[in-house]
């Protein structure tokens, strides 16, 4: 179990990427012959979470999964292996979308609550950790943007030119698996500075 998720989290099942229908992510405390008797036998395609995932949103949403929903075939199946969710969560950060399935044991406001909450924690420093596949001159880039350097500034200071810089910041949300330049910028600073303490 990630020590991100509530205590009230029996098991959890967690996909993100720009195109969550083909994840750079992929993470799961469900039992492994479950995994790979979802993923052998495509359940993803007929899964209500996938369904509920997949709906365009603007923000952070957690939800219990309705009932009908989790009346088929699938869920008994799930059942035999603890991994039946009752809730989802769709986290939404710079482009990357992050869909987590959870069975929780309460799904009280409070529960609910605490679940979005941890699964956008979740979210952002699974992000942060990518920042360490950047390269050298890609972290240059970074470090240059977040002292507040202009494009301008940042191709002196580099000895290269204004499109070589927009090209390493293509380059480093590419890596990133994320849209947004800020996104990027704030995912370098969490990977960064996020182990300071006052």
């Amino acid at each position: 179990m990630l020590p991100h998720l509530p205590t009230s989290v029996i098991n959890f099942g967690s996909n993100s990427g720009v195109n969550p229908a083909k994840p750079s992510s992929v993470q799961s405390s469900y039992n492994q012959k479950w995994m790979d008797r979802y993923m052998k036998k495509s359940y993803f395609l007929n899964d209500p979470v996938t369904h509920i995932g997949m709906q365009p949103i603007t923000r952070t949403i957690c939800q219990i999964i309705p009932e009908q929903f989790r009346q088929s075939e699938l869920y008994e199946e799930a059942k035999c292996f603890d991994a039946d969710a009752n809730a989802v969560v769709t986290s939404l950060y710079g482009g990357n979308k992050m869909i987590l399935a959870a069975k929780l044991d309460a799904t009280s406001t409070q529960e609910m609550n605490d679940l979005k909450t941890s699964t956008i924690k979740m979210h952002r420093i699974e992000i942060a950790s990518r920042v360490d596949l950047l390269t050298d001159r890609q972290l240059e880039v970074m470090e240059l943007a977040e002292e507040g350097n202009s494009q301008k500034a940042i191709a002196a200071e580099m000895g290269i030119s204004i499109p070589g810089v927009a090209q390493h910041k293509i380059a480093i949300c590419k890596t990133l698996d994320i849209l947004n330049w800020t996104c990027a910028l704030n995912a370098y600073s969490l990977q960064k500075w996020g182990n300071l303490s006052a």
